[in-house]
């Protein structure tokens, strides 16, 4: 039993902040109110410090490197005052794999491509409540993972069969746990994906009541497009919809324009579609993200094409942007040296120019690494923020920034990392500070530095669970 005493309630509801004392017995909060007499086996003396659901981080990827195999405790994101990690996102996944092995996440997992301990959702829930996890973890099933799963070394449409069966293969996912599915159409791999394929995920996902995380296809250039086709699904199937990465980048005036046409056809479109707008002073680049349209290819060999000739690469060279202070954040398994480094240092080792190194980390990683790019917040991202239905990823202290930016009350930051996703995502009774909900809860100060996190009722913050999808309450 866990006793809170006299801390700044924020319940996470956006409701004002108030005074009192948080009973905890077993993983959820027994009892909330002023109780000067009540007795624990731990007794917490807020001074006066926030109490506040645990953050709920939407868009993990502590998955696609397998941090979360490796160190199930994830002591960095508790001490940032993550309570619950969705991972899953980009249409990649740990499960299901219909083969057991990590081939379709051989991009990040490297030399450790070898056969795992479980094909479905089922199997790999199990494997995970058999770790001690940290943070609560939920995920959604990567329907990249599943597609490449189905089709093996095909190329193109699926056929009508192999659609069925990737369909299949969704929905039993979601009957064992998982949150619904990611489907990622902006990726070289995600753009050869149909829509009449994109509407059979969208049903399969709407009939079993998951969420559908959506990437939009060629975003940047075509914000209107990419927008009309997910809302097409979205009205088609009635699924819960997450728009992933809504804030394109890299607009000029004109598409920034188009951009803000395409928001109002999003913001009124119902109760069931959000969007997910990321922030932070960083940006997490895939290597192919970086290469004009014109030269996204489907696999690496295409492109390594482009790079023998004399006069491609050096074409490719001249479109590449120049990020010599962005710093190399993840790479295949082999490459793991090359993590933290920046391009500048890379570029020097190799007595290259930035744009030269960059394009030589594709080569030598096989387009497979991810670069943090040092950003201002987007103001299109500040100024959509407000929007009801607007989801929060990215580190908490960067939404508390953003809060006072726009001279939030404290208590509408909080509900947007807190509620708000749990809802959208299903997560049941998380997100709050309620009596007989789980005892996700986060002690800071006003500056937001995180002072306790207690995740399920343990003291220690190390009583992390494997969640499944579950109808959000009321």
């Amino acid at each position: 039993m866990i006793l809170v005493k006299n801390a700044k309630i924020v319940d996470g509801s956006g409701e004002p902040m108030r005074r009192g004392d948080i009973f905890v017995s077993g993983k959820a909060i027994s009892a909330m109110g002023n109780f000067p007499n009540k007795k624990a086996d731990v007794t917490i003396e807020a001074l006066g410090m926030l109490c506040v659901p645990g953050f709920v981080d939407i868009h993990s990827h502590m998955d696609h490197s397998l941090a979360i195999l490796e160190d199930p405790g994830q002591d960095d994101c508790l001490a940032s005052g993550v309570t619950t990690a969705i991972g899953g996102n980009d249409g990649i996944s740990l499960a299901p794999l219909m083969y057991g092995s990590l081939d379709p996440l051989k991009k990040w997992a490297g030399g450790r491509s070898a056969n795992v301990g479980w094909h479905g959702m089922k199997e790999f829930r199990r494997m995970m409540e058999s770790v001690p996890l940290g943070p609560n973890f939920g995920t959604l099933a990567g329907y990249e993972t599943i597609r490449r799963d189905v089709q093996g070394k095909g190329k193109g449409d699926l056929t009508d069969r192999e659609m069925r069966v990737a369909a299949h293969i969704g929905k039993t996912a979601m009957r064992e746990g998982a949150l619904g599915i990611s489907l990622d159409l902006k990726s070289p791999y995600g753009q050869k994906i149909s829509h009449e394929e994109a509407r059979a995920v969208a049903q399969a996902v709407a009939e079993e009541k998951g969420v559908l995380a959506i990437g939009l296809r060629r975003h940047e250039e075509h914000c209107m497009e990419a927008v009309q086709e997910a809302l097409s699904l979205y009205k088609a199937t009635g699924v819960t919809m997450v728009i992933a990465g809504f804030v394109p980048n890299g607009l000029n005036k004109a598409t920034e324009r188009e951009f803000l046409l395409s928001y109002e056809a999003v913001k009124n479109a119902g109760d069931n579609l959000f969007i997910e707008i990321g922030l932070g002073d960083v940006r997490l680049a895939p290597l192919a993200d970086l290469l004009p349209h014109h030269m996204r290819k489907e696999t690496f060999a295409e492109l390594k094409e482009i790079m023998r000739d004399k006069s491609g690469k050096k074409e490719l060279v001249r479109e590449l942007p120049r990020h010599p202070d962005a710093v190399i954040a993840r790479v295949p398994w082999e490459h793991k040296q090359l993590a933290g480094i920046t391009i500048e240092t890379f570029a020097r080792d190799r007595d290259m120019t930035a744009k030269e190194a960059l394009l030589e980390l594709m080569r030598l990683t096989r387009m497979n690494a991810t670069i943090a790019v040092k950003e201002k917040l987007s103001p299109l991202a500040l100024e959509i923020m407000d929007d009801d239905h607007a989801l929060i990823a990215g580190p908490p202290k960067a939404a508390f920034a953003a809060g006072d930016a726009l001279r939030w009350p404290i208590e509408k930051t909080v509900m947007k990392l807190t509620h708000l996703p749990a809802r959208a995502y299903g997560l049941g009774k998380r997100g709050m500070l309620k009596e007989n909900w789980s005892a996700d809860m986060v002690l800071m100060d006003d500056r937001y530095e995180i002072a306790r996190t207690i995740v399920n009722g343990a003291y220690g913050g190390k009583g992390g669970a494997m969640l499944a999808k579950a109808h959000s309450p009321k």
